[in-house]
């Protein structure tokens, strides 16, 4: 899959370590975006890289049904100090952490996937979405997010720059 990735930095190589430090709003969860054309990169920038993107089974539209709540479940348990933002769902102390944990997975089932990277990612893994990412990819397959007209990479690893202009 071809992506044209628009930017005013210079670089030849994506890095987990700049994901989410865009400046515009990241509709579809922290990642790398990608116009499905030049035009549409260069809204974001004046220098375009065209890049080859790897999709790992099929990439999933950003409307597409949420994932299980056993992932979701997965995903908040592996977050670092996902006990101190349970908080944000109930006391732990007097409700119990099965509880409060099954509160906080009820909250996202149901959710869209880019609603689910959006949240969860926002709620347990807000210093570090790649790792976010990473968790989602492992379990889910999916590490490409898109919607008509641009598209939301999961993580440096599958991008490769081919061209830059």
């Amino acid at each position: 899959m071809i992506g044209y990735h628009g930017t005013d930095a210079e670089f030849g190589k994506f890095d987990d370590k700049f994901m989410g430090s865009a400046e515009r709003g990241e509709v579809l969860g922290s990642g790398f975006y990608f116009g499905v054309d030049e035009d549409i990169a260069r809204h974001y920038g004046n220098r375009v890289l065209k890049c080859e993107i790897r999709v790992l089974g099929e990439a999933n539209r950003y409307d597409g049904d949420g994932v299980s709540e056993e992932v979701i479940r997965y995903l908040i348990t592996r977050a670092p100090d996902y006990k101190d933002s349970l908080l944000n769902f109930g006391d732990i102390d007097n409700e119990g952490l099965e509880s409060v944990l099954a509160g906080a997975v009820d909250t996202f089932a149901g959710l869209r996937h880019h609603q689910i990277i959006c949240s969860l990612s926002n709620d347990f893994y807000k210093d570090n979405p790649a790792e976010f990412n990473r968790n989602f990819v492992d379990l889910t397959g999916i590490n490409v997010i898109w919607d008509q007209h641009f598209f939301c990479v999961l993580g440096a690893r599958y991008i490769t720059v081919r061209e830059a202009y």
